[in-house]
């Protein structure tokens, strides 16, 4: 189970106390609870009245109206008909079907008019708030649209929700009723007020009595009032906006009374927490076990639905009718431009802040606030990663430097019959050269981080970034040393094989890798001058390492078949080997570079996964894929001298190309009394002489 430090829960009700100290100046009370995917407390904290003039304390059974933090509980019930096939995210005609004001629904201009809409409207665009409706508090065209009546989304009446849209579908993010509509559809589905199917599809199966948008008369009794603060600065007592469903009693009231999906329920914040929980637990509650959503519809809910809208909460919300709400110039602000995301019906923090990237958070008109770090995080800083990684990188690089001097000695003798390999030496060289520019340029990054820029910018956020020149330059090398490597192993593949139809397979993935590479390069320089195409960057590079696994795993694998095959069955002699099956693995392993492979899906895992153990992977590939092919290199050339037969990289091998033929010519040479002719013995190759 995780726990906070005692100091952090000392500070954090130090911070509620001081908070709710002055109730007309500050805030009238406060309750904040944070829970584990285990479902238990860190924290719970109550401090302060339960209004302005109250003499009644805020607990932790005080009722909240939780306003739009409903949205979340209509999207689980969107997901849920989803899972069961019910509802699909993406089905316009099943939408305007169910709903039919959705079909006819009109798209408010800027004079005023009303024009059709151009294309339907999908459940995704409901979640996502891309569909178009608005909320006459945040819009001014939409309040100016319906005056002199006005329209209150509050009334507990539906025809305050069907209001025209104020974009064309899928055209725009604006933050509006879209939500309520969505649970208009689980209502159709179903058969069930929105209330209804919220009790038993995901308050009862969590064991939640406390969360309803019909409060019971117990919840009642513990509801927290409303406040408004004038232009003084100073908050005064304000009347429940949903006073429709807090007066209904009898069955009619109820069934009369709009289900708003938007901003519906009050609840217990502790219960609400729970809900939370069972998000971080993929779905299911930690505390009851009931599962409620699956694990990949949770990841789905979680994914940035518009990232074709990387700002739009930085085009800033207006307040429209100031007595509800202040002016949005940022919903969250983040960092150096960095994209902002949207999953469904909640914001994504685009990168990591206060709160880890991918975290999701909303809020509710009044003053509630959520948020759930889904990954787990980071046991590894930044700025000590960046510290471990040349630490690591620093060691690999020193070890890689006694298999350069091997190399390049072995490259250099020659030897009777066999001139010295230029081009051998020229790769070998090339290795060397772009790793040790590597690592000067990760010191220098270093030391712009933690010293030059102190002061100006944390060591952590400077580290996150991608675009400075060091960091431009250090992808430079880190690409061109894995595609010359990559080159490498499927150049490598064909000289083995001696076979241009199956040589082909890694050549092309070699060539997706290029243009992963390109797209990878071409967005490094982008992003310096426009940092809101960041995000496409993390698909590039994610590309770019899966291109690279493909060329290394058919590269390897085809690798490894051939030089097992002939190891097995021949050794320098002529003789069948036995007992050495550990030796030939050793050899197979070495030989065909499944060093870089193993390091290369370890690599793509970490970066997926978004741990900060990347920087030290990251680091020490360079060190890494240059003592691979060191090793190659070394085995090669002394095979040579052991052999008659040219160097690997020699596509006339006829040991390679006639496999079938020898192995035919050993069972053929054997004699009945187990000795071998002399011809057999001049056409077999040791298997040194094949690697």
């Amino acid at each position: 189970m995780a726990q906070l430090s005692t100091q952090a829960l000392n500070n954090l009700k130090q911070i509620t106390t001081n908070a709710t100290a002055d109730a007309t100046q500050d805030i009238p009370g406060a309750t904040v609870v944070i829970v584990g995917k285990d479902g238990k407390e860190l924290f719970a904290s109550a401090t302060g009245k339960r209004g302005v003039g109250s003499k009644e304390p805020l607990t932790l059974d005080s009722i909240f109206w939780i306003a739009s933090c409903t949205k979340m509980l209509t999207g689980i019930a969107c997901m849920q008909l989803v899972e069961k096939g019910k509802l699909s995210l993406d089905d316009a005609a099943q939408v305007e079907k169910l709903c039919p004001y959705l079909k006819e629904v009109q798209v408010l201009q800027d004079d005023g008019t009303l024009v059709a809409k151009k294309c339907g409207i999908t459940l995704r665009m409901l979640l996502s708030h891309t569909v178009g409706f608005g909320y006459t508090f945040f819009n001014e065209k939409l309040r100016d649209w319906s005056k002199p009546v006005g329209i209150d989304e509050f009334s507990g009446s539906i025809r305050d929700v069907q209001q025209p849209l104020v974009h064309q579908p899928g055209e725009a993010w604006e933050y509006g009723l879209g939500i309520d509509w969505a649970g208009q559809l689980v209502e159709k589905v179903t058969g069930l007020s929105l209330n209804d199917y919220f009790q038993e599809n995901i308050f009862k199966p969590l064991g939640l009595n406390n969360i309803n948008m019909f409060p019971t008369e117990s919840m009642k009794r513990n509801l927290v009032y409303m406040n408004f603060r004038g232009v003084d600065g100073k908050l005064v007592p304000e009347d429940h906006l949903l006073r429709k469903s807090l007066v209904a009693q009898t069955k009619e009231e109820i069934a009369s009374t709009f289900n708003s999906g938007g901003a519906g329920c009050f609840a217990k914040p502790q219960e609400y927490c729970q809900i939370l929980a069972t998000l971080l637990n993929d779905g299911t509650s930690p505390t009851t076990a009931a599962k409620i959503l699956e694990k990949a519809t949770v990841d789905e809910m979680f994914r940035n639905q518009i990232p074709q809208f990387p700002n739009f909460g930085r085009r800033g919300i207006p307040a429209a009718k100031p007595h509800l709400t202040n002016a949005l110039p940022d919903l969250y602000p983040v960092p150096d431009g960095r994209p902002q995301g949207w999953g469904l019906t909640f914001m994504l923090t685009g990168s990591d802040t206060a709160r880890t990237e991918g975290t999701g958070n909303w809020a509710g008109l009044a003053n509630l606030f959520w948020w759930n770090t889904m990954i787990e995080i980071d046991s590894l800083a930044t700025d000590v990663s960046v510290l471990v990684a040349l630490a690591v990188e620093w060691g690999l690089y020193g070890a890689s430097l006694p298999f350069f001097g091997l190399t390049i000695r072995e490259l250099s003798q020659a030897t009777p019959g066999r001139k010295v390999n230029k081009l051998l030496i020229l790769l070998a060289l090339t290795f060397f050269m772009i790793c040790t520019a590597t690592v000067i340029v990760d010191v220098v990054h270093a030391i712009i981080g933690f010293i030059t820029l102190r002061g100006t910018i944390s060591a952590s956020a400077f580290f996150a970034q991608p675009g400075p020149p060091t960091m431009v330059t250090r992808g430079f090398l880190y690409m061109a040393i894995t595609v010359l490597a990559d080159a490498v192993v499927a150049y490598r593949c064909f000289v083995v094989w001696n076979s241009r139809v199956i040589a082909a397979i890694p050549w092309m993935m070699w060539l997706g890798l290029v243009s992963a590479c390109i797209g990878v390069w071409y967005d490094l320089f982008r992003i310096r001058h426009n940092p809101e195409s960041v995000w496409v960057l993390g698909d590039w590079i994610k590309a770019f390492y899966g291109s690279s696994l493909a060329t290394n795993l058919i590269s390897t694998g085809l690798l490894a078949f051939r030089i097992w095959s002939i190891n097995r069955y021949h050794d320098s002699d002529g003789q069948r080997l036995r007992n050495s099956t550990l030796m030939n693995f050793m050899r197979v392993v070495v030989d065909s570079g499944t060093i870089y492979s193993v390091f290369l899906i370890i690599t793509l895992i970490v970066f997926t996964c978004g741990s900060n153990l990347q920087f030290v992977l990251t680091n020490a590939m360079s060190p890494i894929i240059c003592i691979a092919f060191y090793l190659i290199i070394i085995r090669v050339e002394q095979a040579n001298r052991r052999s008659v037969v040219e160097s690997v990289f020699n596509t006339k091998d006829a040991v390679l190309r006639q496999l079938p033929e020898i192995v035919e010519t050993k069972m053929d040479g054997e004699s009945n009394d187990g000795t071998t002719s002399t011809a057999a013995q001049a056409t077999r190759r040791g298997p040194d002489s094949v690697v």
